[in-house]
């Protein structure tokens, strides 16, 4: 084998490990149909709305207050955890009329590099606001965790609007005729929210 073609070759295996190890970082896509269905119904109802496209999730406040709670929710719960445990690649596949974009990651990354909330991300702000005016920031989601016949759910919601303001919430959800609602009428849980009000970017 001469020089060149060895060169070539070994050109194009460093090439192949690298992107080996791309694909191997990159999240798996989220491919669960009725996960979908549920965050539509549970998408802000406005234009220019931007859902970040992998999925997030905070670790507080989600635990049943009493026997009857615990009995709904813990499968749903645990099936959280399993699947939270990294992020996933949200796919375009919500239901409804809704004007979205998915918001890469990528660009989030380079954007906000001094982190999303804080003085420290005034410059972040203003440079995401420039490319996106019309959004007013971006949601983002959880994996969903369900029970075992996909009819109760907890599911993370959260949203980026400035420097000083942003919020999230977990959502209990069960689905009744076909339709995803909130849960209601099986026990007490922590309906966590939090909020950070200041509009200023």
């Amino acid at each position: 084998m001469n020089l060149f073609r060895l060169i070539l070759v070994s050109s194009v295996i460093l090439l192949g490990q690298l992107r080996g190890c791309t694909d191997k970082d990159r999240p798996q896509s989220y491919e669960v149909g009725e996960a979908y269905d549920l965050y539509s119904a549970i998408l802000p109802n406005t234009t220019g709305l931007l859902i970040r496209d992998q999925t997030r999730t905070r670790d507080f406040c989600l635990s049943p207050l009493d026997q009857q709670a615990a009995q709904a929710l813990d499968s749903a719960i645990k099936n959280y955890h399993e699947l939270n445990d990294k992020p996933w690649h949200l796919e375009r596949r919500f239901v409804g009329a809704r004007d979205y974009e998915l918001l890469p990651e990528e660009e989030l990354d380079s954007t906000f590099d001094k982190g999303v909330s804080g003085n420290e991300s005034r410059k972040g702000w203003e440079s995401f606001f420039k490319r996106h005016p019309a959004s007013g920031g971006w949601v983002e989601f959880s994996a969903v965790g369900f029970n075992e016949s996909k009819t109760i759910a907890v599911v993370y919601i959260g949203y980026h609007c400035g420097s000083s303001c942003e919020g999230g919430e977990f959502k209990a959800m069960e689905k009744n005729n076909g339709k995803w609602q909130l849960l209601t009428g099986k026990g007490k849980w922590h309906h966590c929210i939090w909020l950070v009000t200041d509009h200023t970017v």
